[in-house]
């Protein structure tokens, strides 16, 4: 088992912000205990409550690395202090994805229901071919605590809602040694562990325009960004200025790791101008060249998206533009001349408010 476990670098361990006994604590302590001398590094929810300190502590206590990932809609008192790194995830579905892209395996102590939340997460995403991964995911089944979650599963596989294998997929152990024994015979062969090409699946999904649509619109976009979500972030920054130009386009809500990560560094003042057009809000983006931007197509997407005035220099636009016959053909709403105000770009406001007034010609 050592040699497998040589590949096991780090661990996600789902566990509950709260105490229920003397077993449990044991138990958590052993496993934080068990990855530190194993050179593991434990990845965790971050908290300094419940079953999630007591795992932390006993990591730290024994010379482990301890990664925190926390999310920002928990109040900032419950960050465990002790932690080698905190990460910040704003949400918690970012907060999953992150802990499963640092891990080689998950495991889950016994908790409560976000417990099996990030826990039926992970075995879900091992079923999915593109987007998903081969990790190991497994349950420190302590006292017995789930076996009834166990039988369920094997019930889903009865009654033909699941298949053998994806009943497989949950390895159990109710000791630490046995688990992790489990984890590293499952571990995929490691010519599988390759780092997985966001071109490739790109490609593949192109290939089959009946279900995901042509790239270049909508569809496909969204598409491809639900199967890459979990692929890590060195995956985004070498993915090509297609895919980043299709991803700013179309998919408005996307998880503010990977819009940052996208690879832009081929990309030139026209792409970002031809993006404004679908997604003005790309003007946000820290690779957007917003100085090489012309004012009338930053007036554009300010009147499209009065929230864009955050990202310019709106007095700067007001004073290039302010004699210009163009600005009063664009359809302005009073909520830009408020967002200008808000943002502190008052010549823009006026500006906005003299042109809105002015009578268009017929």
């Amino acid at each position: 088992m050592e040699n497998k476990l040589e590949r096991i670098k780090s661990v996600a361990v789902y566990c509950g912000s709260k105490t229920a006994g003397e077993v449990f604590e044991k138990a958590a302590a052993e496993l934080g205990e068990f990855i530190a001398k194993h050179g593991m590094t434990l990845v965790f929810g971050g908290s300094n409550v419940g079953t999630m300190k007591t795992l932390a502590d006993a990591a730290l206590k024994a010379g482990g690395k301890v990664i925190g990932v926390f999310t920002t809609n928990l109040p900032s008192a419950l960050l465990h202090d002790g932690v080698t790194e905190a990460i910040m995830a704003h949400s918690l579905a970012e907060r999953k994805r992150e802990m499963i892209a640092r891990a080689d395996a998950m495991i889950a102590l016994p908790g409560g229901l976000g417990t099996l939340d990030e826990l039926f997460d992970a075995l879900a995403l091992r079923r999915i071919k593109h987007g998903g991964h081969k990790k190991p995911v497994g349950v420190l089944n302590v006292s017995g605590y789930y076996d009834g979650l166990l039988d369920f599963i094997r019930h889903t596989n009865e009654k033909g809602f699941s298949s053998k294998a994806a009943v497989q997929n949950l390895i159990s152990g109710r000791t630490v040694e046995e688990l992790f024994k489990r984890l590293a015979g499952s571990l995929p062969p490691e010519r599988e562990s390759a780092k997985p090409s966001l071109k490739e699946l790109w490609r593949k999904m192109a290939r089959n325009r009946k279900t995901y649509g042509k790239p270049g619109g909508m569809m496909f976009a969204n598409a491809f960004y639900s199967a890459a979500l979990n692929f890590p972030p060195e995956a985004w920054r070498e993915c090509g200025d297609e895919i980043a130009i299709e991803m700013l386009a179309w998919v408005d809500d996307m998880d503010a790791k990977i819009w940052r990560n996208l690879d832009c560094s081929e990309m030139v003042a026209w792409d970002w101008v031809e993006l404004l057009q679908f997604n003005p809000l790309v003007l946000a983006h820290p690779k957007c060249p917003v100085d090489e931007i012309h004012p009338l197509d930053l007036m554009q997407a300010i009147c499209t998206e009065p929230e864009c005035v955050r990202f310019v220099d709106g007095n700067a636009i007001a004073r290039e533009l302010k004699d210009d016959e163009h600005v009063k053909e664009f359809f302005w709403s009073q909520k830009a001349i408020e967002y200008a105000r808000k943002y502190g770009a008052e010549e823009l406001a006026e500006l906005i408010e003299r042109k809105k007034s002015e009578p268009r010609e017929p």
